[in-house]
């Protein structure tokens, strides 16, 4: 399909059948708006697939002398009860996706009984034997959404320069950016991810999820996090896999059940303006990422956490007395600053810090 207008869609799926999607886009539909979409799907909202071989459906796979690139999609004011993905996008075996604008979403599923997965998952493992290059599928740009979702950005597949803007999330969720389907054999390489103005309004005991959240293979090149504002979640960042290139600035969590960073490998990029309020955890910092920048803006670093190891040029650290980065615990606290290859104390805090 080519140069094409939907509007003023009711979708009315209920649950007598499986895989009910609201619309799904076939490889290679280029330059189409879908504009005015209400109702309900029992799947996910909008798929856009991939696929080489014949399916279910003839339409969602490539055929001869079609063109591999879908290209330029428009997806705005929805107002929808989605029951999976609100959308879900893919590409691989050779078929590239690239220029999807979504802008005033709203998913209407409040049902706590149901599953909502992500608001935009990347890739569909089942579909595709070769799985795309980050280039294949780009260029996505989600601005205005409001409703739940487990997951904001989840990913079975590789993709690169993603934006979401003006996001609320009403409803618990397990993570802001997160590896939500991993197959065993695959290991997601995403890149050039900027999240901006977000607001997460649960603050219930369900919301434990961690913000960024990379399971060990995973890589993330370029994360940019700014103006967010959280009620409740477990940790900020929880990087079991390789996050370079991190911009976090102005993160505001009213309660933290866990750390502000945990990682078990190194990561690099620059963290400042960083608001803790009460919450159950204990450490702020645990395997803080070796090459990670501290602003001056974090909360002081107490006896319980871990002190960055690595003494990041720039760096800016506030620490009590019983945690002093040279040498040990001491008997006042300080402000140290990183010099590239230690830490000095430059402001002496006093022994009752």
């Amino acid at each position: 399909m080519r140069k094409a207008r939907l509007r003023r869609i009711e979708l009315a799926q209920d649950r007598s059948t499986t895989n009910q999607d609201g619309i799904d886009f076939g490889p290679s539909w280029n330059d189409i708006v879908v504009d005015g979409i209400s109702g309900s799907t029992v799947d996910d909202g909008f798929s856009i697939f991939a696929q080489t071989t014949a399916g279910f459906c003839h339409s969602y796979y490539k055929q001869a002398g079609v063109a591999t690139e879908t290209k330029n999609i428009l997806i705005r004011n929805v107002s929808l009860n989605v029951g999976m993905n609100v959308v879900r996008l893919q590409a691989g075996d050779g078929l590239k996706l690239s220029g999807v604008k979504m802008r005033s979403i709203e998913n209407l599923n409040d049902d706590t009984s149901t599953n909502n997965y992500a608001v935009l998952m990347f890739g569909e493992s089942g579909y595709v034997t070769t799985q795309p290059t980050k280039a294949d599928l780009s260029n996505i740009d989600l601005r205005g959404y409001h409703g739940r979702g487990d997951v904001v950005i989840g990913a079975s597949s590789h993709f690169s320069s993603v934006t979401a803007d003006d996001v609320t999330l009403t409803m618990p969720w397990k993570a802001i950016v997160g590896i939500a389907q991993v197959s065993p054999n695959f290991a997601t390489n995403s890149e050039d991810v900027t999240i901006r103005n977000l607001v997460s309004l649960d603050g219930s005991t369900d919301s434990v999820g961690s913000a960024i959240n990379l399971p060990g293979p995973a890589l993330l090149a370029g994360l940019v996090m700014m103006n967010w504002v959280i009620k409740r979640c477990q940790n900020i960042f929880n990087n079991n896999g390789q996050a370079t290139r991190i911009t976090a600035t102005n993160i505001a969590v009213e309660t933290i059940v866990g750390q502000i960073a945990r990682s078990a490998t190194a990561g690099s990029g620059t963290i400042d303006l960083v608001t803790v309020g009460g919450g159950g955890g204990t450490t702020r910092w645990a395997g803080v990422p070796t090459n990670l920048r501290l602003g001056p803006n974090m909360p002081t670093i107490t006896s319980v956490d871990t002190t960055p190891s690595s003494a990041v040029k720039g760096s800016v650290i506030r620490c009590d007395h019983t945690k002093e980065p040279a040498g040990g615990a001491g008997t006042t606290g300080g402000e140290y600053v990183a010099t590239g290859t230690a830490w000095t104390k430059r402001v002496d805090l006093g022994a009752a810090f």
